[in-house]
């Protein structure tokens, strides 16, 4: 066995999970609930005090239902004691049928809402925040709740584990294939299909159900999607949000992820580097890299995948070139599977098409991979194409993310004031003596701690409009602060170096009039937190050198941010010049400085921007369109055994399949 199989620990952290705090705890809350009966207390009588503002909560609810009585009893608990119960009962009329299902599902509504009610009352009186909420499926059903779990994400944000039982657990567990535990293995559920459906116009909802259908019941297709890592950056989040729709709409697919290696992700994030042209020009692909990564991939085949999964696939997605090497074992044991490559970086192609250049001997190895793959899926820009991927064998398809998750939720007040307090705290925890003062406004750039993100750029543009603003006359309290954050990815070991690199810059000295108003921090991953901290800003930044399709542009943009960005890569098909932000060429931080002086000199083209901002985010580039894509991709190439590209888009393709135009073009 190799010596990286050895020892290791698969990381537990995923998107679902709240922040860096355990819900494991969370599981024993139902049981206790059930004897919460025996502590009923006042609701607006009983104050916390033995609890800090730091302090995670848990609920469990239990309860009983007879004919005119239900009865809900919700335990309270830090994750290792009970701290509190609460305890009511509701009264309904003694002749209600509850075979009438309207009758049963106007008292499920009833209990549902006291539930809500009595949950949101009780933490606005305590001034605290609870975080996670522990379900029984059988007493949900027996009340006739239908959506207690949902609206516990949707009005409290609280994260919801439905347990079939008391003497079921949640489990983090991946799979023995590898699967991605998404949701906690389908115990989450933060949403169930109509919220999905509240999220695109009816037209694009009747085309999903008719590839739903054709793909789910007419082929029976099983899918399966390969990437590096279950959590950090955008393949990451959109494969959550994917698989939490397939589940919903009863889609056989599975995701997959292979065990971490050090040595491996630093030879993998090279290549990525390289590609994008932002590597030491002398680093190199060399013979024992390539030794090390086939080996690696050797091992996680015949570990996981090899005498099972591959063979049962009927379409296959790598979604990163960090997985290219599966492709000759899948052929090997199903010729039949189709195997579809996504490539999401900017290509520097021009480099890749040139012989004897770093990005050439980089891509020449991948390509011979990805050469006998069925079709090759694009960024939205031919530049980042080399010249060896076939036309027919190309299609173009944005990134996406997701509106209902936690990155794009809505949160109210005391929420967000709840999550800035959170990110406060990891800034002094991490040493940063700077935190956010919410008399001031702030800047943001979320993204990775990665080369290829411009933020030296980031912070040069901001002392720069610091110097305006002071010559202008501009007091310290109306400027702005600047926040740069983001998550950090398991398969980038580049993060503590850029970072570090970040902090150098900071102590130079032509810094010293505005280093103690910018904020760096690498946060954990927690939705919800980058949600806040974005939605308080007042601009967002996104000057990277190179870029694919930046998801942090469109979650701004959503949220009416308007955004100053770098003319890279895909950003300029995102944002509208001038009506939703304004594009700069790359590292020309004067002209950055001066858009971003505009936006706080002229409110009122920042009122007009914002607004636009929000109406021209369109659901092209939210989780339903995109996985459209991926369904239409899977069902046309099987059962037409090939999909001619010819690099349109392939939206282009269903548009027409299915007589669709979108109302917002």
């Amino acid at each position: 066995m190799l010596s990286f199989l050895r020892g290791w620990n698969r990381p537990r952290t995923l998107k679902a999970r709240k922040s860096m705090l355990d819900l494991q705890a969370n599981s024993t809350t139902a049981t206790l609930a059930n004897i919460a009966a025996k502590a009923s207390t006042n609701l607006h009588e009983y104050k916390i005090s033995s609890l800090s503002d730091s302090t995670a909560l848990y609920l469990g609810i239990g309860g009983a239902n007879n004919k005119n009585i239900a009865q809900f009893n919700i335990c309270i608990s830090d994750g290792v004691n009970p701290v509190h119960y609460l305890f009511r009962e509701i009264e309904f009329p003694q002749n209600q049928d509850l075979s009438n299902p309207e009758v049963l599902k106007q008292r499920g509504d009833n209990i549902q809402n006291e539930i809500i009610e009595c949950i949101d009352e009780f933490q606005k009186a305590n001034d605290i925040k609870i975080i996670g909420a522990t379900l029984l499926r059988p007493l949900l059903d027996s009340w006739g709740v239908t959506r207690l779990p949902e609206e516990l994400w949707s009005k409290l944000d609280i994260v919801p584990f439905v347990l079939d039982n008391e003497k079921d657990v949640i489990n983090y567990d991946f799979g023995p294939n590898s699967d991605v535990p998404v949701d906690a293995n389908g115990k989450i559920n933060l949403v169930n299909i109509d919220d999905y459906k509240g999220t695109v116009s009816k037209e694009t909802w009747d085309v999903l159900m008719k590839i739903t259908e054709r793909l789910r019941d007419e082929q029976d297709l099983k899918i399966a999607f390969f990437n590096a890592t279950p959590q950090g950056g955008g393949v990451a989040l959109m494969r959550h949000a994917g698989i939490r729709l397939f589940r919903l709409l009863g889609v056989k697919c599975r995701w997959f992820v292979p065990f971490p290696d050090n040595d491996v992700f630093r030879i993998t994030k090279n290549n990525h580097n390289i590609l994008q042209g932002v590597a030491d020009p002398n680093l190199r692909l060399t013979e024992d890299n390539k030794k090390t990564y086939e080996a690696w991939i050797k091992a996680n085949v015949e570990k996981y995948w090899l005498n099972d999964v591959f063979r049962e696939c009927n379409v296959i997605f790598i979604d990163d070139p960090q997985m290219v090497g599966l492709v000759p074992y899948i052929k090997e044991v199903n010729p039949a599977c189709k195997i579809l490559y996504r490539s999401h970086i900017q290509i520097r192609a021009d480099l890749a098409n040139t012989p004897g250049s770093p990005q050439n001997g980089v891509w020449s190895y991948l390509w011979s991979f990805i050469q006998h793959c069925d079709l090759f899926i694009s960024h939205p820009v031919l530049s980042f194409i080399p010249d060896e991927v076939p036309l027919e064998k190309t299609v173009l398809m944005p990134a996406a993310s997701d509106p209902i998750d936690g990155l794009n939720k809505e949160l109210n007040d005391n929420e967000m004031d709840y999550y800035i307090g959170i990110f406060n705290r990891i800034c002094a925890e991490q040493g940063t003596k700077n935190t956010l003062d919410p008399e001031r406004p702030n800047i943001i750039q979320i993204a990775r701690f990665d080369p290829a993100k411009g933020i030296p750029d980031v912070i040069d543009s901001y002392a720069i409009l610091r110097k305006k603003m002071n010559d202008a006359g501009y007091p310290v309290e109306k400027t702005p602060q600047l926040v740069i954050c983001g998550h950090g990815a398991i398969d980038d070991p580049d993060a503590s170096i850029i970072y570090a690199q970040v902090m150098d810059q900071l102590k130079d000295p032509k810094y010293k009039n505005v280093v103690n108003d910018i904020i760096v921090a690498r946060l954990p991953p927690s939705d919800q937190l980058l949600d806040a901290v974005l939605r308080r800003s007042y601009l967002a930044l996104q000057l990277s050198h190179r870029e694919g399709f930046e998801v942090k542009v469109t979650e701004a943009l959503a949220k009416g941010i308007p955004v100053v960005a770098a003319r890279a890569g895909g950003i300029p098909l995102q944002i509208k010049d001038g009506k939703t932000g304004f594009l700069c060429e790359v590292g020309d931080c004067e002209a950055v400085a001066q858009r971003m002086f505009e936006l706080f000199d002229n409110p009122k083209l920042h009122a007009r921007m914002s607004k636009d901002s929000s109406r021209l985010c369109t659901e092209e580039f939210w989780t339903i369109f995109n996985y459209m894509h991926w369904m239409f991709m899977a069902s046309e190439i099987y059962e037409k055994g090939a999909l001619v590209g010819n690099r349109r888009w392939i939206k282009e393709f269903w548009y027409e399949k299915y007589n669709y135009t979108p109302i917002q073009e």
